[in-house]
C-alpha cells in the first residue's frame, strides 16, 4: 500500500506541474469586461455577498463571495498578465452613488492570491458560447464577517433550473448606459436565458437588460423551485462583434466547475505570481522516490 500511495502522489504532482495557471501572450480584455444596462441599483442589503474587484482605487470587475475568503469571478478579471502581477482587492460597498477613491478608503479587503481555472483559454474568447473556462477565485487575506456566501448551482439542480426563456438575475458594478458614462454602482436586472450550452450560457436579446463593461465576473442567479437562489453562471463577455453592450452576454456555467471552485476556495491550485505547478526539484525528488520503490520490489 505504501508504494502505491507514493506512485499516486508522484503522478498527482506531475499532473499539477502541467495544469496550473495559464500562461499566454499579453492580451487586451477590455472588450470582455462587462455593467448592467437596463437595470436598477441593488438595495442596501440585497445580494450582500456580491462586490467589486478593486485595483488602483477603482472597481474594474465584479465578484461574489462563495466562502469567507473566496471571491468567485471571471478568470480574465484576475489574470496576472493583464494586471501586471498585481492582486486586486474586494469591496462590498452598496452606496447608490458613484464610488470614488475616497469612498473605497478603508473598505477594501486585500487580495492574497488569484486562482484561474487551469483550462482557462483566453484565445477562445469568441462571440459564441463554447469552452473557455473563464472562471476563477480571488482569495482574500482575511475573512469577510457578517456576510453569508452564495451557493453554486449543482449539476442535479441545473437540469431542472435552467430552461430557455427562464428569467435570470444579473449583478455588476459596470456601466449602466450604452453611452458608458456611469459605473461603479452595484446594479441588478432580470433578463431571459436564450441559450444553454454544456459549459456556457447566453442571456439577453438586443433590447433586454444585460451586462456591460465592468460587470465581468458578476453572478448570474437562478431561483430554484424551493425559492432558494443559486449562482448559475459567471459573466464572461459579450457575443457582439463590435464589443458593445447591446447584444446580450455569455456566462460561464457554475455547475461544471463547482468542484474546482470549492477546491480553489479552500486551498487554491496555483499562486498569484503565475506559478504553473510544483517546483521541478519536488517533481525530481518524487521521481527518484518512485524509482527506489520500484527497485525495492
Amino acid at each position: 500500500m505504501c508504494h502505491r500511495r507514493a506512485i499516486a502522489l508522484f503522478w498527482s504532482f506531475l499532473l499539477l506541474s502541467f495544469t496550473g495557471c495559464v500562461d499566454g501572450e499579453a492580451r487586451d480584455t477590455r472588450q470582455t469586461r462587462q455593467p448592467i444596462i437596463g437595470g436598477q441599483p441593488a438595495g442596501a442589503w440585497e445580494y450582500s455577498a456580491t462586490g467589486g474587484l478593486v485595483l488602483g482605487g477603482q472597481i474594474f470587475c465584479t465578484g461574489t463571495l462563495v466562502g469567507p475568503r473566496a471571491v468567485l469571478t471571471a478568470a480574465h478579471c484576475i489574470d496576472p498578465e493583464e494586471l501586471d502581477g498585481q492582486v486586486p482587492g474586494f469591496t462590498l460597498l452598496r452606496d447608490e452613488a458613484e464610488i470614488t477613491v475616497e469612498d473605497l478608503s478603508g473598505d477594501v479587503y486585500d487580495g492574497q492570491n488569484v486562482f484561474m481555472h487551469p483550462g482557462y483559454n483566453p484565445n477562445a474568447m469568441d462571440t459564441s458560447p463554447g469552452l473557455v473556462s473563464d472562471i476563477g477565485i480571488l482569495l482574500l487575506r482575511r475573512e469577510v464577517e457578517g456576510v453569508a456566501p452564495e451557493l453554486l448551482l449543482t449539476r442535479n439542480e441545473a437540469s431542472a433550473a435552467l430552461s430557455l426563456g427562464d428569467e435570470l438575475t444579473i449583478l455588476g458594478y459596470g456601466f449602466t448606459d450604452t453611452a458608458l458614462t456611469r459605473a461603479g454602482i452595484k446594479f441588478k436586472a432580470t433578463t431571459p436565458l436564450v441559450y444553454i450550452g454544456p459549459f456556457e450560457i447566453q442571456m439577453s436579446e438586443p433590447g433586454d437588460p444585460q451586462p456591460c463593461y465592468g460587470d465581468s465576473g458578476g453572478p448570474v442567479f437562478v431561483t430554484l423551485a424551493s425559492g432558494e437562489r443559486r449562482i448559475a453562471g459567471v459573466i464572461s463577455r459579450g457575443p457582439g462583434e463590435e464589443g458593445g453592450c447591446d447584444d446580450g452576454a455569455i456566462a460561464t456555467r457554475a455547475d461544471p466547475f463547482k468542484e474546482w471552485v470549492e477546491g480553489a476556495s479552500e486551498t487554491g491550485s496555483c499562486s498569484s505570481a503565475g506559478h504553473t505547478g510544483p517546483p521541478w526539484s519536488i517533481v525530481l525528488a518524487l521521481l527518484l522516490a518512485f524509482v527506489r520503490l520500484r527497485r525495492r520490489r
